[in-house]
């Protein structure tokens, strides 16, 4: 480890990662708000297998996050981030093929083993990075750097629909086959691109079994990362329902046409990505000098007010609105809620308990759509804008009573 990098959270090494992050989710943002449609369009009926989709990733990221986080701890940061970019550029390239939504279900859950790999591998990679007091900083870059991909992404895969559209006379079907060519060949360039630029380190640190993972915390620090998985849960949840319900409600209730609710969901999707970046880089510098407990209440209350608030949108500039709002707040407590995690966890289990993290997460935004879009097909439509927000907040409020700062504490 470079000492002098270790207190930098703009060192060459979290810039070259941030970059092959943000190549990445620029591809993943050229075809994902068109996936609901593109399933449609291959027969996918109902809003509960719309929600497969989203679940079948999580799913396969869930379980594959804690032992390819282990494996990260084992071979190296830089070899599990280069393979699961490799791999996900390929995956991508094949849904072009695909014939009907089982195909795509398939495709989905293989680019959630991809994605196992790729952040519980990133975000320890910051944590050895970056020491406390500048992680909040560095995992905003990150963050932005990848919210930046998925702003900037659904714009380009609009352009890419429209033009194939009326260049080429293409279905509606076939029109949403063309932005996963170029949404892989960006997969595919960020895993080149990672090899070249990232630094390979030997990681040597014996993996630790599962029942064991938690013996090497601080004692007094236990209750606040046990809390901190279901924060986790709890974001991932409403992270996984919220982008299918919003297509299918647009589609359905705002009764949009097919092309027009996809270019409402590309807008949408790309403010609240292009907002969620500014309030980042606040968040972090916040993360790192203010009250994380104080930043993480005040955004999660407002943002999941915010989420309740889209039963009562009737029009697209309400819609735009308030999911500006809502991914606003989430780029402000994200970094306070990670970065306190990775002053907790010990060096040798950054990995490990990274891909702990991300599994619950994953958890999270595996049932979320299930749930949701269960409830929008049987029940109410509205009922996943009321369902998302009141279990964010029970899991705020176990986490407010139990959280402890280590930054705070080592000042006292």
């Amino acid at each position: 480890m470079i000492v002098d990098t270790y207190n930098n959270p703009y060192s060459k090494q979290v810039l070259a990662l941030s970059l092959a992050i943000a190549n990445m989710t620029f591809g993943f943002g050229i075809f994902f708000p068109y996936l609901p449609l593109f399933a449609e369009s291959l027969g996918a009926s109902l809003g509960l297998q719309i929600g497969l989709l989203t679940t079948g990733f999580m799913l396969a990221r869930t379980i594959t996050a804690l032992p390819f986080g282990s494996v990260s701890d084992s071979i190296g940061r830089k070899n599990a981030i280069v393979v699961g970019l490799l791999l996900y550029g390929v995956i991508t390239l094949l849904f072009y093929f695909s014939q009907d939504w089982i195909h795509i279900l398939i495709l989905r859950s293989l680019q959630g083993i991809t994605a196992g790999l790729i952040w519980p591998s990133s975000r320890a990679m910051i944590y050895d990075l970056v020491g406390p007091g500048a992680r909040g900083r560095a995992i905003s870059v990150l963050n932005v750097s990848a919210s930046l991909g998925m702003a900037l992404g659904p714009i380009f895969g609009m352009f890419l629909l429209f033009y194939f559209q009326s260049a080429f006379l293409l279905s509606d079907v076939d029109s949403f086959r063309i932005p996963f060519l170029f949404a892989g060949s960006f997969g595919l360039l960020s895993s080149i691109f990672a090899f070249f630029t990232l630094s390979s380190t030997s990681v040597s640190y014996p993996r630790i079994r599962f029942f064991k993972m938690i013996d090497n915390l601080d004692s007094q620090y236990v209750s606040t990362f046990y809390s901190s998985l279901l924060m986790n849960f709890s974001h991932g949840f409403a992270f996984g329902m919220f982008r299918p319900v919003l297509v299918i409600y647009i589609y359905q209730v705002l009764g949009y046409s097919l092309i027009e609710t996809a270019a409402i969901s590309a807008i949408s999707f790309s403010l609240g990505a292009i907002f969620n970046s500014f309030s980042q880089i606040v968040g972090g510098r916040l993360a790192d000098s203010q009250n994380r407990k104080f930043i993480i209440f005040f955004a999660v209350i407002f943002g999941q007010l915010a989420t309740f608030s889209l039963i009562f949108v009737n029009d697209i500039i309400q819609l735009y609105i308030v999911v500006i709002f809502r991914f606003s707040m989430i780029g402000l407590f994200i970094p306070s809620l990670a970065s306190l995690e990775g002053d907790i966890i010990p060096a040798n289990q950054r990995g490990q308990l990274s891909g702990l993290v991300e599994g619950f997460r994953g958890i999270g935004s595996a049932i979320g759509p299930l749930i949701c879009l269960g409830f929008y097909d049987y029940v109410w439509v509205g009922s996943p804008f009321v369902i998302s927000p009141l279990l964010f907040i029970l899991c705020l409020f176990i986490y407010f009573i139990n959280f402890k700062d280590p930054l705070k504490m080592k000042k006292v």
